[in-house]
């Protein structure tokens, strides 16, 4: 399993940037110890979960990430059985591997909460509010 912030580096960026943050660093970690572990790669199979756009101030990181990871899978000849990518609902996965199950829900995007009447009496003019 894997779960990345970006697909990629920036461009321009130096050879030692590739680390921890990125897909295309995680994904060949990921596939290269599964096969050091003994896994034939014409048997592995992927799920795809995730890609949303939180915050529709921010750029399309997510769709990004999405387009990278099946990208990345096709390249690889890795078979994607199930998916559930975009929107601008953040997602939670329960994994267990060694059965075999996965769940995947939709969660409240709690980013940018809608403004919520005030329940306090408003405050006369001039006076001064102690919090």
């Amino acid at each position: 399993m894997n779960h990345f912030l970006l697909a990629e580096p920036p461009p321009g960026a130096h050879t030692g940037d590739f680390d921890e943050h990125y897909g295309v660093y995680l994904m060949e970690l990921l596939i290269n110890e599964m096969l050091a572990h003994g896994a034939a790669k014409s048997r592995l199979r992927a799920h795809l979960y995730g890609g949303a756009n939180l915050n529709s101030g921010f750029a399309r990181i997510g769709t990004k990430n999405a387009e990278f990871a099946k990208a990345f899978l096709a390249s690889e000849r890795i078979t994607v059985v199930r998916a559930d990518l975009g929107g601008t609902q953040a997602r939670r996965v329960d994994f267990r591997p060694a059965r075999g199950q996965v769940r995947c829900r939709t969660v409240e995007n709690t980013l940018a909460p809608e403004p919520r009447p005030s329940t306090r009496p408003p405050v006369a003019r001039g006076d001064v509010e102690l919090f």
